[in-house]
């Protein structure tokens, strides 16, 4: 009987320790180093990805020289900003997102050649899946912001054409800037449309790739297609609309010389945008 109460006691003891110490906790196994780079990576590019653009650059101008020899500084740091996370999008990212996807497939792989790894497999294909559609889903965003910056430059344009009632500096660099603004988005618009497209394409080659669903990704490329083409047509309609408009003007009294300069730069902008549909429209058409 003491000889089993002493076993009892031993056991205890190596179980829970004397009296005086705390219980004894299970070590979580460390997580395998594969798995950690895999998740390093992806962190990395998520950062990189949500660098904001320089202070200083919002704050750029443009100086606007008229016939009249007058000058005038535009601010222009909305433009710039656009254009800097248009550029870093299509070529920075895209260059630390493929550091990042490989690690994810290298950690993929690794796991499956460990059994006792089934979590990983779970958990990194989570993290490439993410990875995978990141820059469409940018891009796609990007896009449609660049697309609203454009209409809300040509709405006031418009406005403040409605309202003028004399020709001065001031006025002029109003309409110069706003029609420079549009026409330098306008193909950095076209630019991340044709690269969300071709992201979502890349997107779904990703997934396929370790046996992931792209059904969802391909809707969302079919879906930006088709809003992209609609917006770009109603575009063309409206800024024909305005020229007609600011034409008939024109005729009208050639005095308000504001309006034969409307003219000139809707003429630009027109001709640009239906350029931009016509390459939209070649898209999956071939």
């Amino acid at each position: 009987m003491k000889h089993a109460h002493f076993l009892a006691l031993l056991v205890f003891t190596m179980l829970y320790g004397c009296g005086s110490s705390k219980p004894t906790t299970l070590t979580k196994p460390a997580e395998p180093q594969w798995f950690k780079t895999a998740m390093e990576k992806s962190q990395s590019f998520y950062d990189y990805h949500a660098l904001p653009a320089p202070d200083t650059l919002r704050a750029r101008t443009l100086t606007i020289s008229l016939k009249s020899g007058v000058q005038e500084q535009l601010a222009v740091g909305d433009v710039l900003e656009l254009a800097f996370y248009s550029k870093k999008l299509t070529s920075k990212d895209s260059e630390v997102l493929a550091d990042a996807l490989s690690a994810s497939l290298q950690g993929i792989e690794a796991a499956k050649r460990s059994p006792e790894s089934a979590e990983y497999v779970a958990r990194l294909n989570v993290t490439y899946a993410a990875l995978a559609v990141s820059l469409a889903r940018r891009a796609d965003s990007l896009a449609l912001a660049i697309h609203n910056t454009i209409n809300a430059l040509d709405e006031a344009y418009r406005k403040k054409l409605q309202a003028v009632m004399t020709a001065d500096a001031r006025t002029s660099v109003f309409f110069a800037g706003n029609y420079e603004k549009i026409k330098r988005l306008l193909p950095i618009e076209l630019e991340l449309a044709q690269f969300a497209l071709e992201e979502y394409r890349r997107s779904s080659e990703r997934l396929r790739l370790v046996g992931l669903s792209d059904e969802a990704v391909l809707k969302s490329r079919q879906k930006f297609l088709t809003d992209v083409r609609g917006l770009a047509s109603l575009r063309t309609i409206t800024l024909e609309s305005a020229l007609a408009e600011f034409n008939a003007r024109a005729n009208e009294d050639a005095s308000r010389s504001w309006y034969a300069e409307a003219v000139n730069h809707y003429g630009t902008l027109l001709r640009l945008s239906k350029e931009n549909l016509v390459q939209l429209q070649k898209i999956d058409a071939e």
